[in-house]
Order: C-alpha cells, then sequence, then structure tokens
C-alpha cells in the first residue's frame, strides 16, 4: 500500500491508507468526470476538499506535480466536502462545478474556482463569479444553470460530504489512499 506525508508549505498533508469498505460502511461511488488519472491505476486516492477552502486551492498545484510524478501509478478521485459552517459559498461552489462536470469542465473549472477564490470566497452571492467561470469555459449557460437549480445535482455533492463525515473528519483537504 502507499502511505505518504507531505509537507506542503508550513502545513502538513498526510495520506493515509484505508479500504474500499472501511468499518464505516462502503465508498460512495464518483463521477467518472471527477476522476483523474488512469483506472488501471494500482493505487486509488479519495481526496475530499471544499471549493473554498485556502488550504484546498494551496495544494492543488502540488497534487497537479505528484499526478504527473506518479502517472500510470495513481487515480484521483475528487469528492466535494464543503464546509458550510465557515464557508458560506462552498456548497453553491461545489454544485457550480459539479455542473460543469456534467459538460465534460469538471477539472477546468475547478481550477479557475481555486485560482480566483480570494475573489468571490468573501461575496454574500458568488452566482456571478460562477457564472463568469462557465462563460469563459464556453459552457451551456442553459445547461449550466438548470443543473444548478437540480435538487439532485445538490444531494450528489451532500453524499460525497456525508461520506467524509462519517469516519468523523471535519476539515479539508483530506485523503484517503487504497491499494485496487
Amino acid at each position: 500500500g502507499l502511505t505518504a506525508t507531505c509537507a506542503l508549505r508550513g502545513w502538513a498533508l498526510v495520506v493515509r491508507l484505508c479500504v474500499r469498505n472501511s468499518q464505516y460502511g462502503p465508498l460512495v461511488a464518483t463521477a467518472q468526470f471527477r476522476h483523474r488519472g488512469s483506472s488501471n491505476a494500482p493505487v486509488t486516492s479519495d481526496e475530499y476538499s471544499d471549493c473554498q477552502c485556502p488550504s484546498c486551492a494551496r495544494v492543488q498545484p502540488q497534487l497537479s506535480e505528484w499526478m504527473k510524478t506518479y502517472d500510470g501509478r495513481v487515480r484521483l478521485l475528487f469528492k466535494h466536502y464543503p464546509l458550510r459552517n465557515i464557508h458560506r459559498n462552498a456548497l453553491p461552489a461545489a454544485i457550480a462545478a459539479e455542473c460543469a462536470g456534467a459538460q465534460k469542465q469538471f477539472w477546468g473549472y475547478a481550477e479557475k474556482l481555486y485560482a480566483t477564490q480570494p475573489q468571490w470566497a468573501p461575496l454574500a452571492d458568488a452566482t456571478t463569479h460562477y457564472l463568469v467561470i462557465a462563460s469563459e469555459l464556453n459552457l451551456d449557460a442553459t445547461r449550466f444553470n438548470t443543473c444548478r437549480a437540480n435538487p439532485a445535482t445538490q444531494a450528489s455533492v451532500l453524499r460525497d460530504a456525508q461520506e467524509a463525515v462519517r469516519p468523523g473528519h471535519d476539515s479539508t483537504p483530506t485523503f484517503f489512499t487504497r491499494d485496487q
């Protein structure tokens, strides 16, 4: 199995080994558009992340490098974990990213969310910013807005968050790494 601790800009990112069916129950299936890396990779890491979390934004460049370094050997699955008690825009941002994913633009959208986080995170309502990113990525605006308004999209995001809460995790980013 793969277990690693990496120092990232003054804070520790701990990647721990776990199993597909933990004592907390089976892992929730992740939409294919939130997978990065080979489906045949011997190691899979689940990233529980909050789009409004500054630490999550800081770790993204290192994760990209990690995926290049371990190309073909690691698969990353992104799971939403919006910390709504401290980040008011986390859930709407996750929903917007999910809707971008429905148009095959999840990773591009997530990258732009993290890169522009200081601009939209303090806003009372960041909807305009989400729409600007969607436009920059040439997403179909009608499909994007319909998806954002669909309760099933929020339910999908919250299923990921519920999975993270079961073992009692209350911070982001959190990673679980397991052998296939």
